[in-house]
């Protein structure tokens, strides 16, 4: 390719942090290695290492060959850019020099418009993710802005350019984020209305759970604690009236954060009870008919018995007189024979 002249930039990234630290003793990872592509046909490996204070990054371009037997991977061509360590703050800002080791468009412009996705690999050095909120906002995350300079910027300066924008980045995701809590409290609010639209509200914030937006609150809170480092930085001066907005706007919305998560809280634990509450109360209605019903089972079977009992009687006793009568027929007969046979011998004797 062509080579491009241009002029050095520098990025400025901002490494999330929960404390303010001494970077080299918190490195997480030496190298990174990711497909940062969104087409799983056409793959782009990245590897990003860490090699001294300095940063190289190579992109790469390859083409997959399959058969029946086997795939065939054959790298195309390299495109490498190198962040040279230039200084960092406690606070989790790290100045870089971009160098294009590779003279290309496409290191242009991946110099001037860094992707997100390079810009995640390079914060996996020195920080692991926990949360990034909702993944259909994700790539809005401020996680993964660069603040890119024609000029080597003064970090450790009062209410310098760097810090600045991050600050805008986090009132303006905070305020994005706040909106979308605030649409789904209103609909939890005026779900008692027979408006349409309060109507469509309704069922909007029933189809999104109240515990999913439990969790996304979490979530945000998780996010918020990183730029607390950066909104207490020493190298804010809160007497501007600018930055003394933003820092009040964005712990309005922090605290405001708060609210929707412990709110949501609530009504996920009053979901839960009602819930077990009616369980326990359906229980009760259940065990009560069982034993009515056991009741009358037993009083049915019982009375079931006492009739079968008395006609188990009934019939022996029936047995017993049909048995008797037998007997009775039989002793008649025997004495009707004797009866016949002693007239008879009388008979005879008088006779003689």
């Amino acid at each position: 390719m062509a080579q491009v002249e241009t002029e050095t930039l520098y990025w400025v990234l901002w490494i999330p942090t929960y404390t303010h630290k001494n970077f080299e003793q918190h490195i997480v990872n030496k190298s990174v290695e990711t497909d940062i592509s969104d087409n799983k046909n056409y793959p782009q490996p990245l590897k990003v290492e860490l090699i001294g204070k300095d940063i190289e990054l190579t992109l790469s371009e390859i083409t997959t060959n399959k058969s029946y037997f086997k795939k065939v991977t054959t790298t195309i061509a390299e495109h490498k850019l190198k962040l040279k360590y230039v200084d960092n703050s406690c606070n989790g800002l790290f100045v870089y020099e971009c160098l294009r080791e590779t003279d290309n468009k496409i290191t242009l412009d991946l110099s001037q418009k860094p992707r997100h996705s390079i810009v995640h690999a390079i914060k996996e050095l020195y920080h692991r993710h926990i949360s990034h909120g909702h993944p259909t906002r994700e790539n809005k995350d401020y996680y993964f802005k660069v603040f890119v300079s024609e000029v080597c910027p003064d970090i450790k300066s009062k209410n310098n350019d760097a810090i600045k924008f991050y600050l805008t980045e986090f009132e303006s995701k905070y305020k994005t984020t706040a909106e979308h809590f605030e649409e789904w409290l209103h609909s939890y609010k005026n779900n008692g209305s027979n408006h349409v639209w309060h109507k469509l509200a309704k069922w909007v914030y029933d189809y999104y759970s109240k515990s999913e937006i439990y969790e996304e609150s979490k979530n945000t809170i998780i996010e918020t604690l990183y730029t607390s480092t950066l909104c207490q930085s020493k190298y804010l001066d809160s007497r501007n009236n600018d930055i003394r907005r933003m820092l009040l706007n964005i712990d309005n919305l922090k605290t405001f954060f708060y609210f929707t998560r412990d709110y949501h809280r609530y009504l996920v634990d009053d979901s839960s009870n009602r819930r077990s509450l009616k369980w326990t109360r359906n229980g009760v209605y259940i065990s009560i008919v069982l034993g009515i019903f056991g009741l009358f089972y037993t009083y049915y079977s019982n009375k079931n018995t006492e009739i079968q009992t008395k006609n188990n009687q009934d019939e022996v006793i029936l047995k017993l007189q049909q048995q008797q009568n037998r007997i009775d027929s039989v002793f008649n007969v025997i004495q009707t024979e004797l009866t016949q046979k002693d007239t008879t011998h009388t008979v005879k004797t008088k006779s003689k």
